[in-house]
């Protein structure tokens, strides 16, 4: 923090590990809040015109703390176009499906580029590209379209997809699918036999239409 009237005069309010995102004054002006992408927020005391002069240290520790939880900062979308590995600002890596919408492992701190090649080395199965993702809220976020990627280009077979079948060779698609697992708590919604339960998504998965 520097004095505007003797640029000479400056004090340093806090330090911080992450890249900074954004400052905010505390309702009464005698703190500061601050982002980072460590996704916690943390509040440090200002200094008054003495710390300008006198040579007073100012606190190493911030006021108030909103924890939050490490930001991801790396997704991989797995060959069978289903899961998807991510890695966190704690270098935790975690497993994703794509159609439940869920998590459905927590790896640790392994690591991330040999937990993609060990899980992309099973089974050869094509499966076009159907979605795409994105870190930009720090959570990772997919989005459906029908532009550069078709959300409707994932034909597999039933079998491939871990559906109960009578005929395991029965087509089914991906996209179709999670729509309607995404459309199922909607009022009016008349899913056909076949996209019936197969999959559902938890109530709270944030929905955004475009």
């Amino acid at each position: 923090m520097t004095d505007l009237k003797n640029v000479q005069n400056s004090v340093l309010v806090c330090t911080e590990e992450a890249p900074v995102l954004k400052m905010c004054f505390t309702a009464d002006q005698q703190g500061i809040w601050v982002s980072t992408s460590d996704s916690t927020v943390r509040c440090w005391k200002l200094p008054s015109e003495k710390h300008f002069s006198d040579d007073i240290p100012l606190s190493r520790q911030p006021i108030s703390v909103i924890p939050g939880d490490a930001s991801t900062v790396k997704a991989t979308i797995l060959n069978d176009k289903r899961h998807i590995l991510t890695k966190d600002f704690n270098g935790n890596v975690f497993l994703y499906d794509v159609l439940r919408a869920i998590k459905v492992e927590s790896l640790g701190p392994v690591n991330y580029q040999n937990e993609i090649n060990a899980r992309n080395s099973g089974k050869l199965l094509y499966v076009p590209n159907w979605f795409t993702t994105d870190l930009k809220t720090g959570m990772l976020t997919i989005h459906l379209g029908q532009d550069e990627v078709d959300c409707f280009a994932a034909w597999v077979s039933a079998k491939d997809a871990g559906i109960d079948h009578p005929e395991p060779d029965h087509k089914v698609n991906y996209g179709k699918l999670l729509l309607h697992a995404l459309f199922e708590h909607y009022r009016g919604l008349q899913p056909d036999q076949e996209s019936r339960l197969h999959f559902t998504v938890p109530k709270y998965i944030p929905l955004i239409l475009r």
